[in-house]
């Protein structure tokens, strides 16, 4: 006798897959020339699953300059600023804590954002210099 045995699991009634969440990419960096607004060349972006939706997020400073803005704190994906000055550079690390419906809570892994403003010298120097 042969045949195919199909099993289906199910979560138990009333249980909820555990909340779980992460944040991509893990390095982000932005450039900007001379003095002016640096953003983040990418979004950073927390995935969840699990848990019961609907989610709230809330990306904060875990460490670091405190120059950096978050754009958008409340979004699932945000972009980064700040104000630099010719050869300036800042590094901040940066969480995302996500709350589902039954006020479970999460933190992401971090991620590392910097951004740089670089310098174009080109009248005695004669090149780029990168801080």
């Amino acid at each position: 006798m042969s045949g195919v045995i199909i099993a289906m699991l199910k979560t138990a009634p009333g249980s909820t897959p555990a909340l779980s969440n992460s944040a991509a990419p893990t390095f982000i960096s932005g450039y900007s020339s001379g003095f002016g607004t640096c953003t983040s060349s990418e979004p950073a972006v927390a995935s969840v699953s699990g848990g019961s939706p609907p989610y709230t997020y809330l990306w904060s400073r875990v460490s670091g300059d405190t120059d950096i803005t978050i754009q958008d704190p409340t979004n699932y994906y945000t972009y980064f600023t700040a104000l630099l000055s010719s050869g300036d550079s800042v590094s901040t690390v940066f969480k995302c804590t996500v709350t589902d419906a039954a006020s479970t809570v999460v933190d992401t892994n971090t991620i590392t954002v910097t951004l740089v403003s670089l310098v174009f010298d080109f009248g005695g120097g004669g090149g780029i210099i990168i801080p």
